[in-house]
């Protein structure tokens, strides 16, 4: 009987250490935040082929636009959020649209359909709700495009095509850019490289063969073959990784990487001490370019090698843990009233379409699990990256050039003025210059005798 007891017991004891390390380890998380920035999809090119202007103009109606695949492209992609997170968790907004869900694109036709065709997606072609979806003019919006406007970074980006690795890259390159410039019959280097390749891509991604221009000597070459198209790839995703390049992060991806956390922090005070509530803004989309993924990415510290699928998306989502499943390193503030505990952020990259939320980035956070971070730390480690005022940041303040500018430019006309006046006065009365120094001589002869 004992021995029964005994065993008993140490059964009783075993099984209650599964219990408190099994709850410790995963406890009960809900899903209480999702913000995602996807790139828009499938697109005419910005500068298309000489011999493929009429048929992307009948196509998609112009450069740059939305095409038919990417309608559908976007709407599939709606699809998968609907069946991720509503069959799974009935985390999906179905009433009190305004207030649950919010969308912001770039102010072009291309990104703005995108989050339209997303929207038929996400939410079915009968109970599609009328979601607004905000905008900020394109020179303004230091959120979604702030490598196209942000002036400091285009002087940076302009100091990388002067190092040594790009002129060595450049170097390399030369053949295939010889042979680029002769099939197209156009010019093509390293800065108007990614115009040719965006328009190669678009055709290749709408099943157009690459053929050379009508004006091209090149003989016997029918289409641009299989290796050369990837050795155009292996260029783009290059040039792609050099532009954003974790030290460019905040500049880049400041200002987007501020209003996530701005937004997830809401959403936490909103929630409060109730952790049953949910927070008003739960469904949060970004739509934009490849250049706005690869900025997010860069403000995580995130190395960029290639350019960013169609309609790829970088997605965040914050869970609350009741057993604080991520033990959060940073002290709490005692004025936030501990709101943060509890709550923890992980972020996927949906870079391919079968694979939906597979690919979780490594925030390298303090966790054992260093996919995910507790929210302060994930607030704190990002908040030196974080541009609350884009215009200081990215406008670059000429006030000291001008100045050095001034001061030299007053200073050669000093000396000139200078120089001019000498050469007048000598020039006003040379022979009594003359006279004057021969009375001068004679003067001092007659001294001598």
């Amino acid at each position: 009987r004992m021995t029964t007891l005994r065993s008993l017991l140490t059964a009783s004891i075993l099984l209650l250490i599964i219990i408190v390390c099994s709850g410790e380890s995963s406890g009960p998380q809900v899903l209480k935040q999702v913000i995602f920035v996807m790139k828009e999809a499938n697109r005419s090119p910005l500068l298309p082929l000489e011999a493929d202007e009429t048929y992307w103009d009948s196509k998609a109606g112009g450069n740059g636009e939305l095409t038919s695949k990417g309608a559908h492209q976007s709407q599939r992609v709606g699809s998968y959020y609907r069946d991720h997170y509503d069959k799974e968790s009935n985390f999906l907004p179905m009433n009190d649209f305004y207030r649950s869900v919010y969308f912001r694109a770039v102010d072009q036709d291309r990104t703005l359909l995108t989050s339209q065709a997303f929207l038929l997606g996400l939410y079915g072609n009968v109970t599609a709700p009328i979601i607004p979806v905000f905008a900020e003019a394109t020179d303004r919006d230091y959120l979604l495009r702030s490598p196209l406007i942000c002036s400091r970074y285009q002087r940076h980006l302009a100091d990388v095509t002067f190092t040594d690795t790009f002129r060595s890259k450049e170097e390399k390159a030369e053949g295939l850019l010889e042979y680029l410039s002769d099939f197209f019959d156009q010019e093509v280097n390293l800065t108007s490289f990614s115009d040719v390749y965006d328009a190669v891509e678009s055709d290749l991604s709408n099943g157009r063969e690459i053929l050379p221009a009508a004006s091209s000597d090149i003989g016997g070459i029918e289409a641009l073959s299989a290796d050369k198209i990837e050795e155009m790839r292996d260029l783009a995703d290059w040039l792609f990784s050099v532009a954003f390049q974790p030290q460019f992060g905040k500049e880049v991806g400041g200002v987007l990487i501020g209003d996530i956390i701005t937004r997830m922090q809401a959403c936490i005070t909103q929630i409060g001490g109730d952790t049953n509530k949910e927070c008003l803004e739960r469904f949060v989309g970004y739509f934009g370019h490849d250049s706005t993924l690869a900025s997010i990415l860069s403000a995580l510290g995130v190395e960029v090698d290639k350019l960013p699928p169609d309609s790829s998306q970088i997605v965040f989502e914050l869970l609350y843990d009741s057993v604080v499943n991520v033990q959060d390193q940073i002290p709490p503030n005692p004025s936030e009233q501990n709101l943060g505990d509890g709550y923890y952020v992980r972020v996927f990259y949906n870079y391919e379409e079968t694979k939906m939320w597979s690919h979780m980035i490594k925030l390298g956070c303090s966790a054992a699990n260093s996919d995910e971070c507790g929210f302060r730390e994930f607030a704190a480690r990002y908040e030196e990256k974080i541009v609350l005022d884009p215009i200081r940041v990215c406008v670059i303040d000429y006030t000291r050039e001008i100045i050095a500018y001034t001061i030299v430019a007053l200073f050669g006309l000093l000396v000139s003025f200078t120089i001019v006046g000498v050469i007048l006065t000598l020039r006003r009365d040379p022979l009594n210059a003359d006279e004057t120094a021969v009375s001068d001589y004679y003067q001092q002869d007659d001294e001598d005798i």
